[in-house]
């Protein structure tokens, strides 16, 4: 198979990948389980909102009444007051997760970098 790149390229081009991939070690291993904090509270706000929206289109479309289909009315009326409530939400996760991993010593990792 024919090289697409001069050699020098390639060498040039893997040292480049390789610091960079070295430096996300670093970000990650400076971040701790952030990540992981953050998708998760992520899902679950996408499902609590999508649901409190597809909930609200149903009960105005079919007109159900009683005091869930007023709750969720109301919630939907009030999508600016659930949005602070939802940063609040990301805030408090992220310093938790934060305070946990720097707890557990979990942010404590040795990076080593990739060998070229």
């Amino acid at each position: 198979m024919p090289e697409l790149l001069h050699p020098s390229t390639q060498t040039g081009l893997h040292n480049r990948i390789t610091a960079l991939a070295s430096s996300f070690d670093e970000m990650k291993a400076i971040g701790g389980g952030c990540d992981l904090t953050i998708t998760a509270v992520s899902v679950v706000v996408a499902v609590l909102v999508g649901g409190i929206e597809a909930l609200g289109l149903l009960g105005d479309k079919l007109e159900f009444k009683g005091a869930f289909w007023t709750a969720i009315g109301a919630l939907n009326d009030n999508m600016n007051t659930l949005g602070f409530a939802i940063i609040a939400l990301f805030i408090t996760a992220w310093i938790g997760s934060m305070l946990l991993y720097r707890y557990k010593g979990l942010d404590d990792v040795e990076v080593h970098p990739a060998e070229g």
